[in-house]
C-alpha cells in the first residue's frame, strides 16, 4: 500500500493552525511522486507525519506562541519523544505572534529551555502557516539523504539565527557560535560568566555579537 503523508483532523479546531490542512492539500505532496497526496485523519500523539522510507516516518507536533502556555503542551512533547526516543520527530514552531516576531522568538527560546535535559527534539521555525509545506519538503529531503542513522537537524542551528534583538544573525555567525558552544545552556553560561568567550565572539562576529548579547541580556541560568 502506498504510504501517504498524514495531517491530524483536529488542527481545524485550533485557531493558529486551522488553515493548514487545506494548504497541505493544495501542495499535493511533499516533493516525492512515489508518495500520495495528504490524508486527513485522527492522530493521537502528533499533528502530522511524512513518510521517509520503508517503516520510517517523520512525526511532528505544531506549536504556536499561544500554545506554549497551554495546559498539557509538555505532556504532548513527552509523548511524541517517547514514540521513537526522539528519532525522526520534531516540533514545528510558528514564528508569528500577533505580528510581533520578537515576542514569538522569546517564547520559542522559553520552550527550548524547557526541553533541555528532558527531551532532545529539534524545533523547526516557520514564518507562517503557509510556509509549513515547503519546510516539510526540504526537511524530508535532508532526512532521506542523511539516512536512518542520522538524527534530525541540530536545534541550535535552526534557532540561533533568531537569537537577535534586531535583524537575524548571519549564517557565518551561527556556524561560529555552534562551533564554540555545546548548546543553548552552554551559550548562556558563557555569555554571563566567561569574559574571554564574550571577547572572542565580539571580535569574530562584529555587529552580530551585539545582537546576540542584546537578545540574551535579561536571561540567566537556573540550576
Amino acid at each position: 500500500m502506498m504510504e501517504r503523508p498524514l495531517v491530524c483532523i483536529s488542527l481545524r479546531k485550533r485557531l493558529d493552525w486551522a488553515s493548514l490542512p487545506s494548504l497541505l492539500f493544495q501542495s499535493n505532496s511533499i516533493g516525492n511522486a512515489s508518495h500520495g497526496k495528504w490524508k486527513e485523519t485522527q492522530l493521537n500523539t502528533h499533528d502530522l507525519s511524512i513518510p521517509l522510507a520503508t517503516r520510517r516516518a517523520f512525526r511532528a507536533i505544531l506549536i504556536s506562541p499561544r500554545d506554549v502556555a497551554s495546559d498539557g503542551i509538555l505532556g504532548r512533547i513527552e509523548r511524541l519523544y517517547n514514540l521513537t526516543g526522539g528519532q525522526d520527530a520534531g516540533i514545528i514552531f510558528l514564528l508569528k505572534n500577533n505580528d510581533d516576531e520578537q515576542s514569538a522568538v522569546s517564547t520559542l527560546m522559553t520552550l527550548q529551555l524547557q526541553l533541555i535535559g528532558k527531551w532532545e527534539l529539534p524545533i523547526i521555525p516557520v514564518e507562517s502557516v503557509a510556509a509549513v509545506a515547503a519546510s516539510l519538503s526540504t526537511l524530508r529531503r535532508e532526512l532521506v539523504a542523511a539516512g536512518a542513522s542520522q538524527k534530525t537537524p541540530n536545534p541550535a542551528t535552526s534557532l540561533l539565527p533568531f537569537c537577535s534583538d534586531r535583524e537575524r544573525l548571519a549564517e557565518h555567525s551561527v556556524n561560529i557560535v555552534t562551533d564554540m558552544t555545546s548548546g543553548f545552556k552552554d551559550l548562556l553560561s558563557k555569555l554571563t560568566s566567561d569574559p574571554r568567550f564574550v571577547s572572542e565572539i565580539t571580535e569574530l562576529l562584529g555587529e552580530d555579537a551585539e545582537k546576540l548579547k542584546g537578545f540574551w541580556k535579561d536571561d540567566y541560568l537556573v540550576d
